[in-house]
């Protein structure tokens, strides 16, 4: 017999109006063992396979209604276990619910391509159900073939895995997931997903003493929306700042300056942090001299004004 044991998703720390917030792979919840999952997500939110270093594999049409889980085996399990699961649609015949797994120990920004993977059908042979299990041997599935279940997975302590699941259809019923095999007893209820954000201070900037005006270019990857930016300036940048705490601010440069200020964008959001660096090179106003040619008579013949640097 297979030991089976039912999802606890830590749902008592989201309400129900933000769970929408799970459709991204950075707002990923953590699920572990002990109690039922039911939970049925709506919309693709932001589209995770836009990011070269994440492969969709067998989700070919992308995300439709989308949730992202993620859970850890403990680090005192035993080595060598094997894991499945079993997503049981609460609609009953004709649900069809597509997922693909990825890991180990990868973040939302590099993915890579899903080691277990299915978008069968709603015909598919075991539907409603799908997941890991069954007795299959394949990997991948689909679109649209095979039975609805690929092969188990052998997993290792302290392993942590990102769940895709999607809602193809859209309907309301949800489902319950069950992980079954050795290892469902050993998945970490304190486990964290790893720090997924990250900073992006922009391209190094040439000005001139004086300049006003001179936008900077943050942003950040892998956030969910809760994140704050600050930026730090060396060589006195800070006072030059129009709003330190903006993904954008303006530079004003008073005369006189001249030299690199090495602007430091820091991103915070729930635990994670980033931090880039960006350059801007300000040159100093270029000068020059005319020569001195004395006194001049209307009768006296041209003369050149020569400029010096």
């Amino acid at each position: 017999m297979k030991s089976a044991l039912t999802l606890l998703i830590v749902l008592f720390i989201l309400p129900f109006s933000s769970q929408a917030q799970i459709n991204d792979c950075s707002a990923a919840v953590v699920v572990c063992s002990n109690a039922n999952l039911d939970f049925n997500p709506m919309g693709p939110g932001h589209n995770d396979f836009a990011d070269p270093d994440n492969d969709e594999g067998c989700i070919t049409v992308l995300e439709q209604n989308s949730a992202w889980f993620y859970f850890q085996i403990n680090p005192g399990a035993p080595m060598g276990l094997v894991l499945g699961f079993i997503i049981h649609p609460e609609g009953g015949l004709g649900e069809d619910y597509d997922w693909a797994l990825f890991g180990p120990d990868v973040n939302c920004s590099d993915l890579g391509s899903p080691i277990r993977c299915s978008s069968s059908s709603a015909a598919c042979g075991f539907c409603p159900e799908t997941g890991m299990g069954m007795g299959a041997t394949d990997f991948s599935e689909g679109p649209g073939s095979g039975d609805g279940f690929v092969s188990t997975l052998v997993v290792e302590p302290g392993q942590g895995f990102y769940l895709m699941i999607d809602n193809w259809l859209g309907t309301t019923a949800g489902f319950i997931l069950e992980w079954t095999d050795s290892a469902a007893p050993f998945l970490n209820c304190g486990a964290s997903p790893p720090c997924a954000i990250e900073a992006e201070a922009g391209p190094d900037i040439a000005a001139c003493e004086g300049d006003e005006g001179v936008q900077l270019f943050g942003s950040s990857i892998g956030n969910h929306g809760n994140e704050t930016y600050v930026w730090t300036g060396t060589n006195g940048g800070d006072v030059f700042l129009d709003n330190p705490d903006v993904p954008t601010p303006v530079v004003n440069l008073p005369p006189g300056f001249s030299g690199t200020i090495t602007y430091t964008l820091t991103v915070a959001e729930d635990t994670c942090l980033s931090v880039d660096q960006m350059d801007l090179i300000v040159h100093p106003l270029p000068s020059a001299t005319i020569s001195a040619v004395g006194s001049l008579c209307p009768s006296d013949p041209i003369h050149t004004l020569t400029g010096l640097p």
